[in-house]
């Protein structure tokens, strides 16, 4: 009776909190809803910029969770780079393994569609395509096609040294003031950019407000990576605080704000997310558990393709634009939709292939 009250106690016990490790668990599931939300934002966008079902759920989606589905990947992409490094703590073969992941699919999809835009269609010249390829324009014009592929690269390549900074911590205030101040100090920067050099800080203020997001992952992969565990009620005071941040008090106006507070809205229902799978999987009920291997089944699919996904996605949405098939509408958006799996899959073959070649 003792074992049996004592075992109800330890349950208990352990239902107060959220174990980190599944995080890890459902890291490609995450993924996946992330590379949904970033498909609904850009469609969102279209709808927004064209006055097309400008209302409604679209306009709350897009008002309240925005591009935040960018800030989840960065912030699971410093989960799997913490386990990648601890387990291969090599500069050289990091950084390789990293790139041929990154560039060889960024090439392939990239250089069609900006020949297209500027050559055949804007006829702006070489230079143009060229500058466009390599992320001058980003720096220059603003152009965010594909900033997060930039974006990542630069991540691989600070990634170490953080990583150090949040490894070395001697304990858990430590590395928590050292991943505050970091990311305060970015912020910091963009704020100083934003006033002394306002027109650079308009156009790559997208990536740098997602560096404290990326620290901020790096943080969560020693959590994991450790199996810690913190009390559920962070999550529902995370998520209400963020929900009044953005519903009553509209912070969603203000900019530098409103990144941080839509990414940290998302991580919490992320969180929540875990949570009900997790509760799913244990139901004994044979619905839920047809249900639960069939949801988890596609969103694993698509978490194993998300930056393909991205990547199609965008070319996709740019030509079809300039070509005036506006997305917004349903027709053009299932052929959106149908142009983006199939080219992510052909993607994925080729990056593979190339990826053999190297190893």
């Amino acid at each position: 009776m003792e074992k049996e009250n004592a075992r109800k106690e330890e349950s208990l016990g352990q239902s107060k909190y959220f174990n980190c490790e599944l995080i890890s668990k459902y890291r490609n599931v995450l993924m996946g809803v992330q590379a949904i939300l970033i498909f609904l934002h850009h469609f969102s966008e279209t709808c927004m910029q064209n006055s097309v079902h400008s209302t409604g759920l679209i306009y709350y989606f897009y008002t309240y969770i925005g591009s935040s589905g960018v800030d989840v990947f960065l912030l699971l992409s410093g989960v799997g780079l913490y386990f990648s490094w601890s387990k291969q703590p090599d500069y050289k073969i990091f950084l390789k393994k990293r790139f041929l992941r990154i560039l060889p699919a960024y090439f392939i999809l990239a250089v069609p569609t900006w020949f297209w835009v500027d050559i055949i269609i804007n006829k702006s010249g070489a230079t143009a395509f060229l500058q466009d390829l390599f992320f001058v324009t980003f720096f220059t014009d603003g152009t965010m096609t594909y900033w997060y592929v930039l974006m990542m690269a630069v991540c691989y390549l600070i990634f170490p040294f953080f990583y150090k900074i949040v490894k070395e911590s001697k304990d858990r205030v430590t590395e928590l003031m050292c991943v505050l101040t970091i990311c305060s100090s970015f912020t910091l920067f963009t704020v100083m950019l934003q006033l002394y050099r306002s027109s650079l800080y308009e156009n790559i203020n997208m990536a740098l407000f997602r560096f404290p997001v990326f620290i901020l992952g790096i943080l969560l992969g020693k959590y994991v990576y450790e199996k810690r565990r913190i009390p559920k009620h962070y999550i529902y005071v995370l998520l209400g605080i963020t929900i009044f941040l953005l519903g009553p008090l509209e912070f969603y106006n203000v900019r530098i704000l409103a990144f941080y507070i839509r990414a940290l809205l998302n991580i919490s229902l992320c969180l929540l997310l875990v949570l009900f799978f997790e509760f799913i999987s244990k139901k004994r009920n044979r619905f839920c558990a047809v249900g639960y291997q069939a949801v988890v089944k596609v969103l694993n699919c698509l978490g194993s393709y998300t930056y393909e996904i991205y990547l199609t996605h965008l070319s996709a949405r740019k030509i079809m634009l300039l070509l005036g098939y506006k997305v917004c509408y349903l027709r053009y958006t299932l052929v959106w939709i149908l142009i983006t799996l199939v080219l992510s899959v052909v993607l994925k073959k080729c990056t593979a292939g190339i990826q053999r070649l190297f190893r």
